[in-house]
Parts: structure tokens; sequence; C-alpha cells
């Protein structure tokens, strides 16, 4: 488990957009997909060879707009039985779940405000979707059927989310509650009084059960969760920092466990693990990809190439 990290400027030139997200297809010989939504039609298009013609997947409403996206991180953990490899958040609050063969996608709702983020976690067959109204809500990748509503006291509103591969656990990255806002039961919840932060984070299992929360002085952009075997190693949770920084809290207890300075003078927009965890990388505002190696372990990992995403495909 990385727990010491060092920078390694490993650039990314090309511009990665809030609509677009690349994912495994699942299917033999087809190791991954791209989907992308195009404001001025509307339409969702697939693209699963570098060779091949974009596929037309669906159209979305003039009336709403792509908000979130999410996809699975590894080839062949398609989603549950029904093949979910992607998820689109509306500006309406609907999800749609795309499935690229045989091509299908299905619409969920449960929200009535817009798609703050998505989650998506084939490993426990699960998708968490958040909307800006706090509400928070997990799904059953199976046969894509609502489970439950997670807590969330003072319905703060939620800015994005993270699952645990390894704990199932659900972090949600939430605004303060404002200055004298909430009851006993809420300070009681949360005891620092809210001007001394400007995020936090709370985490719950799957069974909506309340692990723990920490308060974050910086605004928290992005959460992802390390995935190196349990009982061999205690996995993390990172927050990406709108400064640029990153912090590091045991994914046990939520303990402070590192926290990696600004690299670039950019608000991150997103963050993830290598399959070892031995890698973290980080995308900014800029476009810059960035990739941390861990100084734990001794033996320096193998050299990292970055490629735009068009370049898979």
């Amino acid at each position: 488990m990385p727990t010491t990290l060092k920078a390694s400027p490993h650039v990314l030139t090309d511009d990665l957009t809030p609509s677009s997200a690349v994912t495994p297809s699942g299917a033999a010989g087809e190791a991954l997909c791209a989907a992308w939504w195009s404001p001025a039609d509307g339409a969702v298009r697939l693209r699963r060879r570098r060779e091949g013609p974009a596929e037309l997947m669906l159209h979305v409403s003039t009336l709403e707009s792509v908000v979130a996206v999410a996809g699975c991180a590894e080839a062949g953990a398609a989603g549950g039985s029904w093949g979910a490899v992607g998820a689109l958040g509306l500006s309406s609050g609907r999800v749609l779940v795309l499935r690229p063969a045989p091509r299908a996608h299905r619409a969920l709702h449960a929200h009535s405000a817009p798609i703050a983020d998505l989650a998506l976690c084939p490993r426990v067959s699960l998708l968490v979707t958040a909307s800006v109204d706090g509400v928070v809500v997990l799904w059953d990748l199976n046969d894509l059927t609502y489970i439950r509503t997670l807590p969330n006291r003072a319905q703060l509103s939620v800015r994005c989310v993270a699952v645990s591969e390894t704990l199932s656990d659900v972090a949600t990255v939430h605004e303060p509650p404002p200055p004298g806002a909430g009851s006993p039961d809420n300070r009681e919840y949360e005891r620092d009084s809210s001007y001394r932060y400007r995020s936090l984070v709370r985490v719950h299992t799957v069974n909506a059960r309340f692990v723990g929360s920490v308060r974050v002085s910086e605004p928290v952009s992005c959460a992802c969760y390390s995935l190196a075997p349990e009982g061999v190693s205690v996995n993390v949770l990172a927050v990406g920092l709108s400064t640029g920084g990153v912090r590091l809290f045991s994914s046990w207890d939520l303990r402070p466990v590192a926290f990696l300075p600004p690299a670039r003078p950019h608000p991150l927009l997103s963050l993830t693990f290598s399959c070892d965890s031995q890698l973290l990388f980080a995308c900014f505002a800029d476009g810059t990809v960035l990739a941390w190696e861990s100084a734990d372990g001794g033996a320096r990992a193998p050299a990292v190439r970055l490629l735009p995403a068009h370049a898979l495909l």
C-alpha cells in the first residue's frame, strides 16, 4: 500500500472531456470501448475499434445534458449479469446505464435533481448515483435494481462519490453545512464547526451503516479508493483538492496517512489507482495527467506510458 509517494512528471497533453468515458467492452477481442455525448445533436456514440466507424447508441433529449460519467476500470469486468460497462448522469436526474455488446441502455429513475457524480464498481456489482440535492442511491448491477438510499443527515449537497472494491464501502464528499445549521443530533454526528473546513467526507457500508467522517480544510473535487488485497495491506481513500493537492486517509478508520502537495496550480478533476495500487494517477483542470509511484518496496515500478484515449481505439 503506498504511504509515501513521489511525483513522476508523466504528462498527457490531450484534453479529457467530462462527457466521455473509456471502458472495457468485455467482449472477446474488444478490450476497450469509448462512448461520448455530442451536445450539438444529443447523440451518444460508441467506438469499439480504431478503424471502425462510430456507432449511434442513443439520443439524449434536447432538454437534458450529460453532467457525469462513469466507466469500468479493467477489461473483462463488465458489471453484473446485465453487462454494464458505463453510465451517464443527466441534468434531469436520470441515469443511463450502457452496455456495448449487445448494444443496449437502460434508464434508472431515483433522482429529481441533476446528477453530481457516479461510481461504477463491477467487482461488487454496485452502481452509486448521487445528485446535487444530497440523494445517494445504491443499485445492483446484476439486474439494475434499486438497493437503498444512503442516509444523509442535514441533507448536505454531494460533490463526488467513491466505492471501495475491497470493502464495498461508499465514500461521499459533501458541502459543509452552513454556520448555525443542524440539530444537536447533527452536531454529534460531525462535531467540528463548519467554518473550520471546506469539505466533509462520510463513509458508509453498502448496508448503510455509518463508518466515520473526516473534515477537510480544502474543497475536495474528486475521490477514489486503492484496491490492494485486504489482510496484507491497508488501503487508502484518496481525495483530490481544488488546490491541486491530494490527501490520503486509511480506508479502515479515516486516519490521515499522507499529504501530496500540489504538483500543478490547477484543481484536480479525477484520481485513479493502478490495479496494483502502486501508482496514483491524477488529471488536472489544464489537461495534465501526473502519476505518483509508491516509495515502499524498494524496486522501482516500470516506466509509465500514458496515451490519449483515441490512440487505443
